[in-house]
């Protein structure tokens, strides 16, 4: 199956993702991404709401860790501009 899985980022994550590539949705509200392989990232600003046909919607905020898998097709609901922190895995 092709999840989203949230949690809250541990101390050594919060340390670790400060070296991880960053991506910034500017003023967007809506982003739309089909992921091709699996990534994880430590969100460091704002909040959205990640929708999927695979999950229930998922909110998130800074401090939160979101692993998405390959063959995800995301359409993030952006209510405040999000800062992320994030690396394939």
């Amino acid at each position: 199956m092709r999840n989203i899985i949230k949690r809250q980022a541990n101390d050594q994550e919060l340390t670790d993702c400060l070296t991880w590539e960053i991506w910034e949705s500017g003023d967007a509200k809506t982003f739309i991404f089909s992921y091709d392989q699996d990534v994880c990232f430590v969100v460091q600003e704002g909040e959205s709401v990640i929708n999927s046909k695979t999950n229930d919607p998922i909110f998130i905020k800074a401090g939160d860790h979101i692993t998405i898998e390959a063959g995800v097709d995301a359409v993030w609901d952006i209510s405040r501009p999000i800062i992320n922190r994030y690396r394939y895995i």
